[in-house]
Parts: C-alpha cells; structure tokens; sequence
C-alpha cells in the first residue's frame, strides 16, 4: 500500500531486495511474492470449487498475474 518512493523512505534497507524481487523477501508489515501467488492461487481455486457456471474475478494485476503464474506452475522468481 505504499508508493515506491514511500518504500525508500520508511524502509530504505529493504528497497534494494524488493527491487530485485526476491520471492520470499517481505517488507514489514506486506507479504513476500510467493505468500501472494499462493493467496491468489488459493483464492482462484476456491472459486473453481464452486462449481459456478460464470464468475467474475476482479482483483489487482498484481494478485492475478501471481495467481495466473501459480496456476500455470511458473516459478515465482520469474
């Protein structure tokens, strides 16, 4: 929730692992990559479970190409 010049600011010591995009790196109070591919993919999951006949997922970019990647077993760190 925080911008990325807000991000150099209050956690200058984590800018440059959160820039390389390190999958289980987490800046405090977030979560690493991986915890938000496997939320995501969980959360997709769950709605497949529920036999729907037509759903629509409404999420940010950054969940649903996790959860997308996740699905299709692309590894985080790509």
């Amino acid at each position: 929730g925080l911008l990325w010049g807000e991000i150099e600011q209050k956690y200058p010591e984590h800018a440059l692992p959160w820039r390389e995009q390190h999958p289980d790196f987490v800046i405090p109070g977030g979560e690493s990559r991986r915890q938000l591919m496997d939320r995501g993919v969980c959360a997709l999951r769950a709605i497949r479970e529920r036999n729907l006949e037509q759903v629509a997922v409404v999420a940010h970019g950054g969940v649903l190409c996790a959860a997308l990647k996740g699905l299709l077993e692309i590894p985080v760190e790509r």
